[in-house]
């Protein structure tokens, strides 16, 4: 337990950080299957842009959530990255 957790840490940082950047650009799965859902309850990030942009043509609101999720997913590689540099 003391050897393998710490020797396994990096693979575990990177495959943390990887599946967050994969879970946040999500957008097929949820465009085909609900487009948002009953009132838009079940928009991500991904299919809110779209939707806002090439349904109601708001382009700006549009970009403005696209910025928010990359600030997210930035946000989130960096407090991972930093647990990853602690070693």
């Amino acid at each position: 337990m003391y050897i393998t957790l710490p020797l396994l840490k990096p693979v575990i940082i990177t495959t943390l950080t990887l599946g967050c950047i994969f879970t946040i650009k999500v957008f097929d799965l949820v465009w085909i299957i609900t487009k948002g859902g009953p009132g838009d309850t079940s928009h991500l990030f991904s299919s809110l842009s779209y939707s806002l942009a090439f349904d109601r043509f708001q382009f700006g609101e549009s970009a403005a959530v696209l910025i928010i999720m990359l600030l997210i997913v930035i946000g989130l590689v960096i407090a991972l990255s930093m647990i990853r540099v602690e070693d």
